[in-house]
């Protein structure tokens, strides 16, 4: 029988139907600590949910660490340096591949933000565009000098993922270039020509064609590579064993997530004002940019859909970020504690 959204959650619905939302007394603030890579945009609900008072609301001191790597993250969250882990499901993926037990237990964004952007000098040089077929512009990136985070992230998996398509080796047809996450650091070296183009997640995309330095090239989330479609990727994880020991305020965090997604669907003009404050870098023509782009992805509620997760699963696969075999929904997904959470978020 085909796993779906609605069969997974429906087999523990009876249960968690009479079992009423863990309540935080308000005089009893849990303390957590989360981690995340940077500031791009699939960790702003973490940001937001803080300033609109969500975490307060919930019984929840929460103490965020942005990390230059999903890596970093990761051995955060397996070391227990911090609880929770806001991050790309590759990270997920890898850890697991490693013998490092980690449960999903909310989505962030339903879709794979990260982009191929190409500077200017690449973009006339090559006479390629976005509206290029998929094919001519993965060949036009061979032997380019390619940017992405570090070793193991979601950004070189991307690169991965498109040589992969086409029969090509990233290791041997492209040379990628590890430039961390500072934004304005990443602008400056492909304005440079010291490096043709970058994987890189939102908002770098909209900052770059603001500025003219370059444009999005291949744009997985906005359909350019059609296997990807609605493929989940960001996502929020925890260790098995501190999900049982704080169950309570592990509900309450993802609850909070919850409320916030639902909160900026409902309140663009107060999202565009926490974008704001979230990335300094953002001009108004860069937020309108992005919101367009960033709306449909943002969950509703973070909940994880089956078939979104599959087609991730299936996409790490591909690219040996995920093992050959498990790591099926039910192994990898919380769905007790997920929609323990979604209750009462709308």
């Amino acid at each position: 029988m085909k796993l779906t959204r609605k069969r997974a959650l429906a087999s523990i619905a009876g249960a968690a139907a009479v079992t009423a939302f863990p309540a935080i007394a308000r005089s009893e603030v849990t303390a957590l600590s989360v981690g995340q890579i940077g500031n791009s945009v699939a960790f702003f609900p973490v940001f937001a949910a803080k300033a609109l008072g969500f975490y307060k609301d919930a019984g929840l001191d929460v103490t965020s660490t942005a990390f230059s790597s999903g890596t970093l993250v990761g051995t955060a969250v397996t070391s227990n340096s911090i609880d929770i882990g806001n991050s790309v499901i590759t990270d997920v993926f890898a850890l697991l591949k490693a013998n490092r037990p980690v449960k999903l237990i909310g989505s962030l964004c339903n879709g794979y933000y990260v982009d191929i952007i190409m500077s200017n000098g690449f973009l006339d040089a090559s006479k390629l565009t976005r509206a290029s077929k998929l094919v001519d512009k993965i060949n036009g990136l061979k032997g380019k000098k390619i940017g992405i985070t570090g070793p193991g992230s979601g950004t070189q998996a991307l690169v991965d993922y498109l040589f992969r398509l086409q029969g090509l080796d990233s290791t041997r047809d492209v040379e990628l270039v590890n430039v961390g996450v500072d934004q304005g650091a990443i602008l400056q070296t492909m304005k440079t020509g010291r490096i043709d183009g970058v994987s890189f997640a939102w908002p770098l995309t909209m900052i770059a064609e603001t500025n003219n330095i370059g444009k999005g090239f291949i744009e997985p989330a906005e359909g350019d590579v059609p296997s990807m479609r609605d493929q989940i990727q960001g996502v929020v994880y925890a260790k098995p064993d501190l999900i049982a020991k704080k169950q309570a305020p592990m509900i309450a965090y993802v609850h909070a997530i919850g409320r916030t997604e639902a909160y900026l669907h409902r309140n663009p003009g107060k999202a565009r004002e926490l974008l704001k404050q979230y990335d300094g870098a953002l001009s108004d023509p860069a937020i309108d940019a992005l919101l367009k782009a960033y709306m449909p992805v943002l969950p509703q509620q973070p909940d994880i859909d089956a078939n979104s997760y599959e087609k991730a699963l299936q996409f790490h696969r591909l690219t040996g970020f995920a093992g050959p075999t498990g790591n099926t929904y039910p192994e990898v997904v919380d769905t007790n504690t997920m929609l323990r959470a979604i209750r009462n978020t709308k």
